[in-house]
C-alpha cells in the first residue's frame, strides 16, 4: 500500500514508545507511518519491528552528519541505513 500516515508524540514520549505506537498503527492500519522524533525522521512499516526502529533511531541520533545535505533516517522494515550505503 502506498498510504503514509505522520504522527507528531508529545514532549516527554520515549523514543521506545513513539515507536511500538507507531508500529502498532502501522500495523493496525495497513499504513506506513512517518514522524520525527530528535532531529531523526522515523518510518514504521508494514510488518516492521518496533525495537529494531528504536535502535536505528539512536544510532541516527548519535551520527555526525557528512554534511548541509546529509539527513538522518531510520525505519524498522529492510537494511540498516550503513549496510544500505
Amino acid at each position: 500500500m502506498s498510504a503514509w500516515l505522520t504522527l507528531d508524540f508529545s514532549a516527554g514520549t520515549s523514543i521506545e514508545t513513539a515507536c511500538e505506537d507507531a508500529q502498532r498503527v502501522s500495523d493496525i492500519l495497513g499504513v506506513n507511518v512517518e514522524f520525527k522524533f530528535n532531529g531523526v525522521k522515523c518510518f514504521a512499516g508494514i510488518g516492521g519491528k518496533a525495537d529494531v526502529l528504536a535502535q536505528r533511531q539512536q544510532k541516527e541520533q548519535a551520527r555526525k552528519l557528512d554534511g548541509p545535505l546529509d539527513t538522518r533516517l531510520a525505519r524498522s522494515i529492510g537494511e540498516d541505513r550503513k549496510d544500505a550505503r
